[in-house]
Order: C-alpha cells, then sequence, then structure tokens
C-alpha cells in the first residue's frame, strides 16, 4: 500500500503542472521590493492583456506598472511568456529569442539555468531542486519547487526565487532582477496573484490591489494640477507649513528626470515639465521630518 501511494504522489506531481494554463488572461501579480537601508518600497502590478504569435509560439502579452522608485522590474515594463508542457518561457527582446524561466517537469535534485544575458551562459542563474509539493489554492492543485541558487553571476542579479509555484511563478518575482553594483541589495515579495479560478494572498487579506492602497495613504497630503498636464505641473502642499522637501519625478521604469531640494512647504511650487516625454510619471515627495509622499501623473 505504501508503494502503492508513493508511486500515485509520484504520478500527480508529473501530470499536474499539464492542467493548468499559464497567465490566463486577466491574471493579475503584485509584488512589493524593499530597500533595507532606509525602508524605500517599491510595488509593482503585472497583468495579462493578451495574445499574440511571435516566431510561430503562441504568447501571452503581459503588462507591468508600478508605485515608487527602484530598477526593481525596469526591464520588464512589457513582456511576452509562452507556455506548454510544463515549461514557461520568455522572450528575450534583446537577442529575440525565448528564454526557458520555470520547468515544473523537474524533481528533487534536478537543475535548471534562468539567462540573464543573450548567449551567455557564465552569467545564467543555476538553481537546484531542493523539493517537490502540492499547494491547494481555492480548489485548484498546483505544483511548488523548493529551490536554492548554486551560483553567482558576474552581473548583481537580486529577485532570486526560493520557491516557485505552479501558474503562480517564483514569489520573489517573475524574473531575477539587474541592478548596478552601486545599488542596496533589495528584498522582493509576491503579495498576491488572482485569476479567474485562483486568489493567492500573502499575508491572507481580503484584497489585492496593493498599488491602490499604498496610493490611497498618500493622496490626501498631495495635490497636483493639472492632471494630465502638459507644460507645468503645481504641487500644492500648504498643509505642511515651514517644513522644507524635496521632490523627485521618475519614469514609470525608476529613471530619475525631473529633482528638486530644499523647497518651502508652505508655497505651492510649479515644476516646468514641457521637457518630458509624454506618458506615466510618479512624483516623489520627502520631507525633512521623514514623511513620503507619492503620486502619479500623466504628462500629455
Amino acid at each position: 500500500m505504501k508503494r502503492i501511494t508513493l508511486t500515485l504522489a509520484f504520478f500527480l506531481l508529473l501530470v499536474i503542472s499539464y492542467a493548468q494554463e499559464w497567465a490566463p488572461l486577466g491574471a493579475t501579480w503584485y509584488y512589493q521590493s524593499v530597500r533595507p537601508t532606509d525602508g524605500l518600497q517599491w510595488y509593482a502590478e503585472i497583468q495579462s492583456i493578451g495574445d499574440t504569435i511571435i516566431q510561430g509560439k503562441h504568447c501571452k502579452v503581459l503588462q507591468s506598472h508600478g508605485v515608487g522608485i527602484s530598477n526593481f522590474g525596469s526591464e520588464f515594463s512589457s513582456f511576452f511568456i509562452s507556455s506548454g508542457n510544463g515549461k514557461v518561457f520568455y522572450y528575450n527582446q534583446s537577442c529575440n529569442k525565448f528564454c526557458q524561466l520555470y520547468d515544473f517537469n523537474k524533481l528533487p535534485g534536478d537543475t535548471f539555468y534562468i539567462p540573464t544575458f543573450c548567449n551567455n551562459n557564465y552569467d545564467s542563474v543555476g538553481f537546484i531542486i531542493g523539493s517537490v509539493s502540492l499547494l491547494t489554492i481555492d480548489t485548484t492543485v498546483l505544483k511548488v519547487q523548493s529551490v536554492t541558487p548554486i551560483n553567482t553571476p558576474s552581473s548583481q542579479y537580486q529577485g532570486f526565487p526560493s520557491q516557485i509555484i505552479e501558474t503562480l511563478g517564483s514569489t520573489s518575482f517573475l524574473f531575477p532582477i539587474h541592478l548596478p553594483f552601486s545599488d542596496a541589495p533589495y528584498t522582493y515579495k509576491l503579495l498576491c496573484y488572482t485569476d479567474s479560478k485562483i486568489h493567492y494572498h500573502y499575508p491572507p487579506q481580503d484584497f489585492c490591489n496593493t498599488i491602490g492602497i499604498k496610493e490611497e495613504k498618500t493622496n490626501d497630503k498631495i495635490e497636483i494640477y493639472p492632471n494630465p498636464a502638459s507644460l507645468v505641473l503645481t504641487i500644492d502642499l500648504t498643509d505642511n507649513i515651514e517644513v522644507k522637501y524635496s521632490i523627485n519625478i521618475y519614469s514609470i521604469i525608476g529613471q530619475k528626470k525631473i529633482s528638486m531640494n530644499n523647497v518651502i512647504g508652505n508655497k505651492v511650487t510649479e515644476i516646468p515639465i514641457g521637457k518630458l516625454s509624454s506618458g506615466l510619471y510618479l512624483i516623489e515627495i520627502t520631507t525633512t521630518d521623514g514623511q513620503k509622499l507619492m503620486k502619479k501623473f500623466i504628462k500629455e
């Protein structure tokens, strides 16, 4: 009986991956990144928005946007995922080829590699499968791989997974994140994932829109107008009387575009933005008393 049970469990681990669709339309991931040196937080939302064909392969189209300041996710504002037979691939737009991301056929003791640069095996991140288990979320049974890195690439990559859950992906981030050597280490975490069948939350909660929650806490302290803006953005922080603050404006991929220091808090501040390209931007205001306020705006 014990042998039969073990054989059945092994069979389930082999076949269960083929029953799950990767990135169904509307599937949404929410991630958090934290810089330990100062507690700066960044939130990312990734959503499956459609289908396309690349090099003859059926792909899911994923788009991301975030709130907060970091290089977290800057390489992947829009990307393409292909899956089949228990494997997941992402389309590397730099070298025009598909790179393997996950392989849910792997068993304990097996290894796999995630490429970090085109055609450069030395910079691939290697992992060994420590264990494989099953997790039930909303009656859906998913395979879970616990993994450990076995090599460190020459460049600084962060966001390595410790667990990879079928359909959800890494509990850190979908991809390893490239950061310059000068950047402080960040921590990464999958806060929640949702689609028509699965609702995963860590820690458990009733909602999944972390980006909206983050911005809601700061919106009442900032007034910016007009929004959208074309030439001048006006910032009103008149509640912070006699408090100086700094202003930084970032693109949605974390590039600093405008920086102002020692701005007096009891005045309305006008910022010329005519030279910015059209798109979505994040304004971060840091006061001398330690407050960090953030809000999004659109440059026409």
